[in-house]
């Protein structure tokens, strides 16, 4: 019994933090980003409280020192889509899309077909709500960097 209640106090401790921190992505996808301020957050409905914007200013400084440019198969395929610096959604005042991330679509290796091309028959199914998908599509296309579509590409085909 003690156990259960610990484990609800638990439960209960962490639901403010999920509320706001998980409005950017279920499972804590905020912490996968790798934005240099807060400032290239995405608008959300609920501000962050300023004790979670100090929290994440810290996280994004600390990522910032050891961010390295990813340049492997494995390392671009790892890419989290949403709030990256080499991924550059910002041409078009976004850099998330709601219903992608809702639909949990979150890294580059969701979009990829074993060939390693950006796939609408990867994509489409995965998507909750599929208007606009194509556009949407296309701008995820164009934000990413043709040498990291090259590396990816060349290296499925072995």
């Amino acid at each position: 019994m003690a156990y259960q209640f610990y484990s609800q106090s638990l439960n209960l401790q962490l639901c403010i933090p999920s509320f706001y921190l998980n409005e950017y992505g279920k499972n804590l996808l905020i912490f996968n980003m790798n934005f240099s301020t807060l400032k290239q957050l995405p608008m959300v409905k609920h501000k962050l409280p300023l004790s979670y914007q100090d929290l994440l200013q810290h996280w994004f400084s600390f990522k910032h020192l050891h961010r390295k440019i990813p340049h492997n198969f494995r390392e671009i395929r790892k890419q989290v889509i949403w709030g990256n610096q080499f991924i550059n959604l910002s041409g078009q005042n976004k850099s998330f899309f709601h219903n992608w991330v809702e639909s949990g679509i979150y890294f580059l290796n969701d979009i990829l077909d074993v060939n390693g091309k950006i796939s609408h028959n990867i994509v489409l199914p995965k998507l909750l709500k599929k208007q606009n998908w194509i556009a949407e599509l296309d701008s995820i296309k164009n934000a990413i960097p043709s040498a990291l579509k090259t590396t990816i590409t060349n290296r499925s085909r072995y």
